[in-house]
């Protein structure tokens, strides 16, 4: 795995990525998928290991797409900040 920082704090290895939630919008919750340490452990909604998900991508996103909130859009955008290539097969 290639090394990355933290997209919160910019100090440590991210490694997750994790849902932090900013907004509620007609009773929606928004956010955004950041590449993490620990330091969002609590404001994270939802967190993925960044092993997991550089291995496992294709069943991680459809695990997520069960989920009412998720926003494949948002997750891919993180995905593709991510150094390296990270392709979903679907």
């Amino acid at each position: 795995m290639k090394e990355f920082l933290c997209e919160v704090c910019g100090k440590k290895m991210a490694s997750a990525l994790s849902y932090i939630p900013s907004e509620v919008s007609n009773g929606w919750l928004g956010g955004r998928w950041k590449w993490v340490c620990g330091c969002s452990v609590d404001t994270e909604l939802y967190y993925l290991d960044a092993e997991d998900v550089l291995n496992r991508l294709d069943e991680i996103l459809n695990h997520l797409a069960e989920k009412r909130w998720f926003d494949k859009r948002r997750f891919l955008q993180a995905i593709e900040r991510y150094p390296s290539k990270i392709q979903p097969n679907a």
